[in-house]
């Protein structure tokens, strides 16, 4: 019976120390405020990893496979990225998509930087003007490509009227119908429906210059053109930078406007990345995993653009 109660005491005394050591490892674990930190910012960085990574590593991994819808996946290697390169639909695709990157955010900054210098002089009811502005961006994309579908037909859309009236033709075009018209077509309506957007922020862009720059400016004899160059440039290099970048980004990605106007032709004439890869997993041949490899093969054109972004953001803000 003795030899039974000390080991029950020992028990009982191993017991109390490993509660102790416990406690004390847990104290000093959340007394250091860094360990604590990483502790409040696990759940953060599992829904990061959950829904940012977790798609991307899977996206890579499938352009290396043959998914077809209904059957087995089968590992494929290099094939799919070889399909795409020799492919001439793919360098339809890239050609487009740059064309109408460029063209539709270049227009948008110029419309855009207009307006805003337009608008941010003082007169009556310029506040309507603003609202009036960026109204299409507001607007849902598929409404206004409805809009623009009945406007660009060929028997009796508005901007043919128009044109009938003025004398610049005499029949209707068919803008959406023959392959060099479409593509402008798309790009008038991106521009309609996105420069609101750099309206807004080149606007507040200018409105943070002081206006004593341009006192000083036309005290030492500047003219007004000589003031935009070297003072309102200069100020809104930044904020332009910025807002250009995001834009290329999203225009880059569009999908809704030429799906919904044109399905990416006629004859591919407005076929983009989003497109062929909407047609090459869901269309045909229905292939989940060529699909994949389209984001892949792009990506390095994203990530030199976002460390020049980055570079000029960066790099403008330590030489101020």
């Amino acid at each position: 019976m003795s030899k039974k109660r000390e080991t029950d005491f020992d028990t009982k005394r191993t017991e109390k120390k490993v509660k102790k050591t416990f406690l004390r490892t847990t104290e000093s674990f959340f007394k250091k405020e860094y360990t604590f930190a990483y502790v409040l910012v696990l759940p953060a960085v599992a829904i990061v990893i959950g829904l940012v990574f977790y798609p991307i590593f899977l996206n890579i991994f499938s352009s290396f496979t043959k998914k077809l819808v209904g059957q087995p996946t089968q590992f494929v290697g290099l094939k799919n990225y070889y399909d795409h390169l020799t492919n001439f639909l793919f360098r339809t695709a890239a050609r487009n998509t740059s064309t109408y990157t460029f063209c539709a955010v270049g227009i948008k900054f110029l419309v855009g930087l207009i307006m805003a210098l337009l608008v941010n002089k003082q007169f009556p009811g310029r506040n309507i003007i603003r609202i009036c502005f960026i109204l299409p961006w507001f607007i849902p994309t598929i409404v206004a490509c409805a809009t623009w579908r009945w406007m660009f037909n060929d028997l009796g859309g508005v901007i043919n009227s128009m044109l009938m009236m003025s004398g610049i033709i005499r029949s209707g075009l068919p803008w959406l119908g023959n392959p060099r018209l479409a593509m402008i077509s798309v790009i008038m309506v991106n521009v309609w429906k996105g420069f609101g957007f750099f309206f807004i922020i080149l606007l507040a862009g200018l409105q943070d210059i002081d206006i004593r720059l341009y006192e000083a400016a036309e005290i030492d004899g500047a003219s007004s053109l000589q003031g935009f160059f070297h003072i309102t440039l200069p100020s809104i290099k930044n904020v332009a930078t910025i807002v250009i970048g995001f834009s290329l980004i999203w225009t880059f990605n569009d999908f809704q406007i030429v799906h919904l106007l044109t399905r990416g032709g006629p004859f591919y004439a407005t076929e983009l990345f989003s497109t062929l890869m909407y047609r090459t997993a869901f269309i045909s041949p229905l292939d989940l995993g060529k699909a994949a490899t389209i984001p892949m093969l792009i990506f390095p054109v994203f990530a030199v653009c976002m460390l020049i972004l980055l570079k000029v953001i960066f790099g403008g803000e330590q030489r101020q």
